[in-house]
């Protein structure tokens, strides 16, 4: 019973884990250093005060004394004292203060050691990790290494400086389109979406929508809140904040992420009793490839994906090339700079206040069905409700600006 629940349950939230590797993975490939001080200082940023209900689009000019001094996009001249401020405002002030003083940029690290791997100010980070300059076969032994246990991190730190400043460059390009309304709504409708699941555990698990089978639905139920953790973490509300996303510092937010996407994943392993083979699967991944070193600038790596329910595993080839002191996928690089200067040209185009519009009445329609499935006081109601939402997104497909068209 308790490996049937690892099938269901465990093997799906590892699944999902991994394609969202495979998205992020495939997210840089489409392609940005950090943000640098001088940006931090000509541009207006966003000034929230004590009680978070006013804000303000200002360029930091100084701090005096125990207040800043701002210039709003409209050219009026402020000075806000600290106790009037959010403790973020604040803390936004002095680092760029800081910054400015040291002639050195809001993100660098306080201390370098030369290596173009980026660093992480947590002491639990694998910052001392070295990638650079390692022939293939170490390389890769030491990102794999990493990649079982946990660190995704590594997958970033694997990148040539380059490409992620391009990736950073786009992920802040795209957040400073949008409507910082647009990202207050997407996470007002991600915490309903969690409270449902939170609130609902039985209406979830027993809904006919899903076709849980029933042998596994009484063991279900003790590591169904574990799995709505996992979701929460996964789907982080970082992922909202158009600030942290603008800051450019993507090695933080993959760092923070990771941990709590570890943390989840640690408790809802404690649902399967030692020596379950699900619980060694869920905290200790097993990576199985082989690579061969073509010669000193190409490597070829062999993957085996495992199997599972949806058939057996499958070996995935990559070709490997050097590239900044990195091995990476030669598909990364080919065409790597067309493709984000295309990317970026998109997100340029973007209209933030349209894009606004459109989600204001996407998720207006949305609103009402949420409601009804979080207070639903019967299964019949819950699985009707359920069913109208998914018609409804089958329906609205087609309009999506870029979609394929509805059939």
């Amino acid at each position: 019973m308790v490996l049937q629940l690892f099938q269901y349950g465990s093997r799906s939230s590892a699944r999902l884990a991994r394609q969202v590797l495979v998205a992020l993975s495939f997210a840089m490939t489409l392609g940005v250093t950090t943000y640098s001080q001088e940006r931090s200082i000509r541009d207006p940023l966003e000034w929230v005060d004590r009680s978070g209900d006013y804000r303000v689009e200002a360029r930091f000019v100084k701090l005096d004394g125990n207040a800043v001094v701002m210039k709003t996009v409209d050219g009026l001249d402020l000075r806000i004292p600290f106790d009037q401020l959010s403790k973020e405002s604040v803390d936004q002030a002095k680092a760029i203060a800081a910054a400015k003083n040291s002639g050195k940029s809001m993100f660098t690290p306080k201390e370098s050691s030369g290596d173009s791997t980026p660093s992480d100010s947590s002491d639990s980070s694998p910052s001392s990790i070295s990638l650079e300059n390692l022939d293939a076969k170490s390389f890769v032994a030491k990102v794999v290494r990493e990649l079982e246990k946990r660190n995704i991190t590594v997958l970033w730190d694997a990148m040539p400086a380059s490409k992620q400043k391009d990736i950073e460059k786009i992920i802040a390009a795209f957040a400073t389109r949008l409507d910082p309304k647009s990202f207050d709504m997407l996470r007002k409708t991600r915490n309903t979406a969690l409270d449902i699941a939170r609130k609902q555990q039985k209406f979830v698990i027993g809904s006919s929508v899903f076709q849980i089978p029933s042998d596994v639905k009484e063991s279900l139920n003790g590591a169904y809140p574990y799995m709505v953790d996992f979701v929460d973490a996964l789907i982080t509300k970082e992922l909202f904040d158009p600030k942290r996303l603008q800051a450019g510092n993507m090695r933080s937010f993959i760092d923070d992420w990771k941990k709590g996407l570890n943390s989840s994943i640690e408790k809802l392993a404690t649902t399967l009793p030692e020596g379950d083979p699900g619980r060694a699967a869920l905290l200790e991944s097993k990576i199985d490839y082989t690579l061969e070193s073509n010669s000193s600038d190409t490597a070829t790596m062999k993957l085996q994906s495992p199997a599972g329910p949806m058939g057996p595993g499958q070996e995935v080839s990559l070709e490997l090339i050097r590239a900044e002191g990195r091995w990476i996928p030669k598909q990364m690089v080919d065409g790597w700079e067309s493709g984000v200067g295309q990317t970026l040209a998109a997100v340029n185009t973007i209209n933030g206040e349209q894009v606004h519009q459109q989600l204001q009445g996407f998720l207006f329609l949305l609103n009402a069905p949420l409601q009804t499935l979080k207070n639903a006081k019967s299964q019949e109601e819950f699985d009707k409700t359920l069913m109208d939402i998914a018609q409804a997104f089958q329906g609205m497909a087609g309009n999506v600006p870029g979609a394929a068209p509805g059939r």
